[in-house]
């Protein structure tokens, strides 16, 4: 099934790259509260839109606050993020101490299925190469089986230590969903088969919500 759209979709992009800031704090509402300005600055200079992650299960990451904005480029997500962070209303916002920016990554959006949306997330970081097209259709219709609405796989370019690890999210509207995705997933003979060909290897996991 291909990408059928959703707030940050990116249906009808050729190649996607995504730009994802890490903000810690107090007040994430902050953030979540501006995310219609956010999504009309960057809309402005060319972005698909732009999403807000929580981490609410991610180990030292629990309450980390992720910025995910999507673009045609590197260039592009550059220029257009500088010129969101030249709008005097976010210039103010980053002068509150209650979030504060901790890091930015570049990544490369490899693999899509379905309707990448939801009030939830979950994501796998993991090592190893893609799967390939019987793989990812076979781990895709597990997914749909047990209620996942899209999976997005991609490739962290700038990421520091990171950097060439990938990450597998799933979204979905309920986390039991994600939670029988993995079940499912784990005993699996293709899925085993497959992640032992590409040398699949989980490094850290994280739930998050969706804003």
């Amino acid at each position: 099934m291909p990408d059928q759209g959703g707030p940050f979709s990116t249906k009808g992009v050729d190649m996607t790259y995504m730009f994802q800031t890490q903000y810690t704090g107090t007040d994430p509402s902050m953030l979540i509260d501006n995310m219609g300005m956010f999504n009309e600055l960057v809309k402005e200079s060319g972005s698909s839109g732009m999403v807000l992650l929580q981490a609410i299960a991610a180990g030292e990451m629990t309450g980390t606050c992720i910025a995910v904005s999507f673009w045609d480029g590197v260039q592009a997500g550059w220029d257009g993020l500088s010129s969101m962070y030249a709008d005097p209303r976010v210039q103010a916002l980053a002068e509150n101490p209650a979030m504060s920016a901790v890091g930015r990554n570049v990544a490369k959006e490899e693999l899509v299925h379905g309707n990448c949306s939801g009030g939830y997330a979950g994501i796998t970081i993991f090592s190893g190469d893609l799967p390939n097209a019987n793989e990812f259709a076979n781990i895709s219709s597990i997914a749909d089986a047990n209620g996942v609405n899209g999976i997005r796989i991609s490739q962290a370019l700038a990421a520091g230590a990171n950097s060439g690890s990938r990450a597998a999210t799933f979204y979905c509207d309920s986390l039991d969903n994600w939670a029988d995705t993995m079940g499912a997933l784990a005993s699996d003979p293709a899925f085993k088969i497959g992640g032992a060909r590409t040398g699949f290897t989980p490094m850290g996991r994280m739930l998050v919500v969706v804003h």
